[in-house]
């Protein structure tokens, strides 16, 4: 309905958000002159990535974990039920 409408919108604009940042990095990189500068921009892109990936990671491992039936999945098993959802993304994350 609507809100799915509204929902799509607001992912569309992070999208736009993403590939925009995409450009203003690669402008960044074109303007700097120092070859030092140009490496520890190219660290901090692929430290950004490593990171991206794991909390992509960390966000499916939880959503499986979740989304099995109650008292039969990893959260619960491991007595995790009641602790804090930042708690619980750590713990997604360490795997």
């Amino acid at each position: 309905g609507k809100s799915s409408r509204i929902f799509r919108i607001v992912r569309m604009v992070r999208l736009l958000r993403m590939a925009r940042m995409r450009q203003v990095i690669k402008m960044f990189t074109f303007r700097i002159q120092s070859e030092r500068l140009v490496i520890i921009a190219n660290i901090v892109k692929i430290l950004l990535f490593i990171v991206g990936i794991a909390h992509l990671m960390a966000c499916v491992w939880y959503g499986i974990g979740s989304s099995q039936e109650p008292d039969n999945n990893w959260i619960d098993d491991s007595g995790f039920a009641h602790t804090s959802l930042g708690h619980k993304y750590l713990l997604s994350l360490h795997w």
